[in-house]
């Protein structure tokens, strides 16, 4: 199976401008692994600056940096001396920079699907492209952008960010300038852009589902809400009958998960053009599923991939 990837969105301080105690992992899922730094971790704060330091070693991050880093480790031991200190810390903050070098994170094998199509999910190497015998040759993934399975939920996004955060609201909201009035235009259509998640996280030819493809979905399969290992959400049958499950995975309004097991909801990459501030997204509920126009920086919602023809 994948190894499972986890963001580093906060540091948790004991006492700020004392000693940091441990770092928190948050999971895209709503899990979260607590790593314990070592006791000798100090941290001050002053003139915009974060200094974390640990007996000779110190490293400084400025305090309007984006805290946040998608890596393999559930240890702490980000650079692999099989020890956790203030190097750890040096090499989140220089992944966070952007300066690469060996640690420096990669997407996951999937980026590039197999060539093979199939009926259905046939194993854990994720993720594949499933034929649903649609008109367009649209071929779906299995699962969600950074979840391990059909029935995992994956990360949630704003519409047209590529980064999954705390709190989903306009105030936070990139494409933005702190509220809904101000919404940047980033494109009618995002796919394939750099603003699609899909394409962002698993690369080409992986992108957002546009408005059209989910309501070719929705037209030309048979849906069933059911429970699929134990989660729920609606099993998609195809007119070839090849199938895909969308699990309920809810959504995260301001920085609390809401819905998770009723509702499923999946941002598509077409922009509302009558309320430039909405985009479209593909709701799933008991016995029905269809299309609707959302606030694109209110809510964080799932992405299910699709490849095109």
């Amino acid at each position: 199976m994948r190894k499972r990837f986890f963001s580093l969105l906060s540091f948790v301080f004991m006492a700020f401008g004392l000693s940091a105690q441990s770092l928190v992992f948050h999971e895209c899922g709503g899990g979260e692994t607590v790593v314990t730094l070592p006791a000798d971790m100090h941290i001050e704060a002053s003139s915009g600056v974060v200094t974390f330091s640990s007996g000779s070693k110190s490293v400084a991050i400025p305090l309007g940096s984006v805290l946040a880093v998608t890596f393999r480790s559930k240890t702490g031991d980000v650079n692999g001396d099989t020890q956790v200190d203030v190097a750890d810390i040096a090499t989140i903050i220089s992944i966070m920079a952007g300066k690469g070098g060996d640690t420096e994170p990669e997407n996951p094998d999937p980026q590039t699907p197999d060539e093979e199509v199939y009926t259905s999910c046939p194993d854990d190497d994720h993720p594949h492209m499933i034929d649903l015998g649609l008109p367009s040759g649209t071929k779906w993934a299995c699962c969600n952008v950074w979840a391990t399975t059909p029935e995992g939920y994956g990360c949630y996004y704003a519409w047209g960010e590529v980064h999954p955060k705390t709190e989903y609201s306009w105030a936070m909201y990139i494409h933005c300038d702190g509220s809904q009035e101000t919404c940047h235009y980033i494109g009618s259509d995002i796919a394939g852009t750099m603003y699609d998640a899909a394409t962002d996280n698993w690369k080409a030819p992986w992108r957002m589902p546009t408005k059209e493809q989910f309501q070719e979905l929705s037209d030309n399969c048979t849906y069933e809400w059911t429970k699929q290992n134990g989660v729920k959400g609606m099993v998609f049958t195809g007119p070839n009958d090849s199938t895909i499950f969308l699990p309920a995975a809810g959504e995260w309004a301001g920085s609390t998960h809401i819905q998770g097991g009723s509702v499923g909801a999946y941002w598509s990459s077409t922009l509302d053009n009558d309320t430039p501030s909405n985009a479209w997204y593909f709701i799933i509920v008991p016995q029905n599923a269809n299309l609707a126009s959302g606030g694109r920086g209110l809510g964080g919602l799932p992405v299910r991939p699709v490849c095109n023809d």
